[in-house]
């Protein structure tokens, strides 16, 4: 009878922890929901957060494209992000028809060497595609 009552204490004690573990991971896996089209100032803190050493080069906004009937009402914007070895990564977001749109590209200079770009593409790559998922608020 002893074994009996401490099995159902001891399996109510784990049903117990079990919800407060899982209770405790849908409170921390809040992602941030990044507005679209993207702002310099989200980016920037994103790539503080994630490590990536490059800095806002420029940034524009359209506001509203009121031509064409596949753009029209799009919302984007263009930054561009510098790394100390002159690497350029464009980030392009958009707002069309209700939906996210977001475009990476990187521009190596002439100047890297092959094993340069190599390097980038083992060792920073990764946390480049990160982004994508990040400013969509699911890492």
């Amino acid at each position: 009878m002893n074994n009996i009552i401490k099995n159902k204490t001891t399996s109510l004690c784990i049903v117990i922890a079990f919800i407060m573990v899982i209770t405790s991971c849908g409170v921390s896996t809040d992602e941030k929901q990044y507005q679209f089209p993207l702002t310099a100032e989200d980016i920037e803190g994103v790539l503080a957060e994630q490590g990536i050493n490059m800095y806002v080069e420029d940034s524009s906004t359209i506001d509203e494209i009121s031509n064409g009937p596949s753009l029209k009402g799009t919302i984007i914007n263009l930054t561009n992000l510098k790394s100390e070895d002159n690497m350029i990564l464009g980030i392009n977001s958009q707002f069309r028809n209700n939906y996210k749109v977001l475009n990476l590209l990187w521009y190596f200079p002439n100047a890297m060497s092959s094993e340069q770009v190599d390097e980038f593409f083992h060792n920073e790559l990764s946390k480049h595609f990160e982004l994508a998922g990040i400013f969509y608020g699911n890492k």
